[in-house]
């Protein structure tokens, strides 16, 4: 930061650096044990007949490399100034490629996860008949062999980048490249993501209450696919777990939705010392609020959900008993 800073600029350094510093290792460990226990909850039989219990473990397996491949990376740079890629290349650039890669992955599975209980909700037999632990693993590992590959640009136009500051962080190349990652993040995670959830999520909220309705009415319990009250009532929490997912999801990312659309809107302007360091600070103020979601899952999980309280329990006790 250069001595002719001016006082917000200043104060906005100090509390990304203190966000980092205390708020990073917190991210760390609060994200890495809400992994953990959804990965071991998910893997239980109770949550075997659903298919969507396949994305949500992939969900946070990828949560865990973003944790400790960007997070780790922006809590050491930032809160403590140790920058290995500010110097080394190869390795900034397999930052920035992990990082683009991993941010993706937890929306792009969330995005699936809701597309199964889309299909597993349906009246169509012949379209809940897709809700399948078959077709799970195989849009799962496709899935993330096309985000491997398509993200391959990041390992060659990324680098290193210094302010007339004397400031230093890794970033794609300014330019052509920088704008079209731009476009590239506002476009698929900023607006394509949240109407894709948001619709999937109202149509599955519109199937549950029309079966709910027709048991009510029929007063005839379902059977078909193993829907047993134990099952139905884990159904239900699900969808409304999944419906949090999404907005807490829309919420941490808007900040960096914001700002991008100011980035586009600005690109051609002059922009003086300040106002490049105002922006480094904001983008990353951005890029904490987006690792938020990664790391709460569990936890918001526990706090509405009374079935998934039990299940916790549950995994707690069978773990004392052996």
């Amino acid at each position: 930061m250069s001595s002719s800073s001016s006082v917000p600029t200043i104060t906005l350094n100090l509390i990304i650096i203190h966000l980092y510093r205390f708020g990073g290792p917190i991210l760390i460990v609060l994200g890495t044990i809400s992994s953990i226990i959804m990965i071991i909850l998910f893997l239980r039989k109770n949550f075997h007949p659903y298919p969507s219990s396949i994305y949500i473990i992939c969900r946070n397996i990828s949560n865990l490399f973003f944790i400790y491949l960007s997070i780790l990376y922006e809590t050491l740079a930032l809160g403590y100034n140790i920058t290995p890629s500010s110097s080394n290349l190869t390795y900034c650039r397999f930052s920035c490629y992990t990082t683009l890669l991993f941010d993706i992955l937890n929306p792009f599975y969330l995005c699936l996860t809701l597309f199964d209980r889309l299909l597993g909700t349906s009246f169509n037999v012949n379209i809940r008949k897709y809700s399948t632990h078959q077709l799970a693993y195989r849009l799962s590992i496709c899935g993330l062999i096309c985000w491997i590959l398509l993200h391959l640009h990041a390992l060659f136009f990324s680098e290193i980048i210094q302010l007339e500051s004397n400031m230093i962080y890794c970033y794609f190349q300014p330019g052509l490249y920088s704008t079209l990652m731009t476009y590239y993040s506002l476009i698929i995670k900023g607006i394509l993501t949240p109407i894709v959830c948001l619709t999937f999520g109202l149509r599955i909220m519109k199937n549950y209450r029309k079966r709910c309705r027709l048991i009510s009415i029929s007063s005839v319990t379902i059977d078909e696919k193993n829907f047993t009250p134990l099952i139905r009532c884990q159904d239900r929490e699900l969808i409304f777990l999944l419906l949090k997912d999404i907005i807490i999801y829309i919420i941490f990312s808007s900040l960096m939705s914001i700002f991008f659309i100011y980035e586009l809107l600005t690109e051609h302007h002059t922009k003086n010392i300040d106002q490049r360091e105002m922006e480094y600070y904001i983008r990353y103020l951005g890029i904490f609020c987006i690792s938020i979601p990664f790391c709460i899952g569990f936890y918001t999980n526990l706090l509405i959900s009374k079935t998934f309280r039990c299940e916790v329990k549950n995994l707690i006790y069978f773990s004392d008993r052996k």
